[in-house]
């Protein structure tokens, strides 16, 4: 066990040889032959100690002067945005995970969760349309864009409503003496 260990000493750098400098250089041939390699602009006395160096620094010039600039003339731009008018009646049977962001369970498990999603929908439907009822107008604004990339995973939770639930329990106690 420690001859592996052993083997890897002379390759891994111990923390105490790393030095966190932007001068590093990690290679030992490259510190000895090049010591001022990533030394720029190089420090005074530097090339006169007898140390030379093979990289070049970029060239240093003064920035403009800015008494007289030309000033910029770019026509006048407004851009008026108003939130598009789209709207639609309540989907009572939406899968916004599935149909909007494409976030799909596993392909055989997907049908499952799509049947069982529907029946629970099927038998909460008298709660969404107290909820949100036949006309009210829905805006798909909030909703994550079709196809986005970096939409999150999404879990929808089914919003409390007392009278929601009582519309219910009057719906299935009528079906119930409806259809005995």
């Amino acid at each position: 066990m420690k001859e592996p260990i052993n083997e890897f000493r002379g390759e891994i750098k111990s923390m105490r040889e790393i030095s966190p400098f932007v001068s590093y250089e990690p290679d030992r041939q490259l510190r000895k032959e090049d010591p001022g390699r990533h030394l720029c602009p190089l420090p005074e006395g530097f090339v006169a100690a007898g140390n030379s160096t093979q990289s070049k620094c970029p060239e240093m010039s003064d920035l403009p002067n800015h008494d007289r600039s030309t000033s910029r003339n770019f026509a006048h731009l407004q851009y008026h945005w108003c939130a598009t008018n789209t709207h639609y009646y309540p989907l009572y049977f939406e899968d916004p995970r599935a149909e909007r962001y494409g976030q799909l369970h596993h392909p055989l498990i997907q049908p499952v969760v799509s049947v069982a999603r529907f029946n629970a929908q099927l038998l909460g439907l008298p709660y969404q349309m107290a909820i949100n009822p036949v006309a009210k107008c829905v805006y798909p604004l909030g909703y994550y864009r079709p196809g986005d990339v970096c939409a999150p995973q999404l879990y929808h939770q089914i919003p409390l409503s007392l009278g929601a639930a009582f519309v219910t329990a009057e719906v299935y106690t009528g079906l119930f003496f409806l259809f005995p």
